[in-house]
């Protein structure tokens, strides 16, 4: 029933966006995101046409910086890569209990309702690790720490999710969301 509900909400939250034409928070209206409470009443409003293409992504702070570089080091740029198929721009498992998942290369993926839901929990997550909030990433952890935690080629993910952000790969998070 829960279920429901909440995609009826999303679908309301979309269509009142598309009317209007302009931008909408679906983020406003998650709850329980990422490893726990997460507010994401801050998460910044996202373009209502989100596709594979980089220009259609979010943008506009730093935590979006982090976003799309993740999302690329993903493959969501792929229209036939897991992440662009399932909405989840960071081939995340988070959700899976409330939108459900596919397995794929060793992982539960959580297949999201729309690429809106799916940015708005990467953004989360983000936002919950650089916050402190998070149980399993912490604001002090480099792109390194942060990929062997995140991804099945932690290297190749690090060293992607760095160069494109253009840092160094054992620089923070929190140093690349707070300078």
């Amino acid at each position: 029933m829960v279920n429901v509900i909440f995609a009826l909400l999303i679908m309301a939250l979309l269509a009142i966006g598309l009317i209007s034409g302009g931008t909408t928070a679906v983020a406003s209206s998650l709850s329980n995101v990422n490893e726990g409470n997460m507010d994401t009443n801050a998460v910044p409003a996202i373009p209502q046409h989100v596709t594979n293409d980089p220009k259609t992504w979010p943008s506009g702070d730093k935590l979006w910086d982090c976003c799309r570089a993740i999302a690329y080091a993903e493959g969501y740029n792929v229209v036939t890569a897991v992440p662009y198929l399932l909405n989840n721009p960071g081939d995340l498992s988070d959700g899976a209990d409330k939108f459900g998942a596919e397995f794929h290369s060793g992982s539960h993926v959580t297949h999201f309702p729309d690429a809106l839901t799916g940015w708005s929990w990467l953004y989360a997550k983000l936002q919950n690790a650089v916050n402190g909030n998070s149980a399993v990433y912490d604001p002090s952890m480099s792109w390194r720490e942060i990929g062997v935690k995140w991804a099945g080629n932690a290297a190749v993910w690090s060293a992607n999710v760095a160069a494109r952000l253009g840092v160094d790969v054992d620089s923070s998070l929190g140093d690349y969301v707070n300078e």
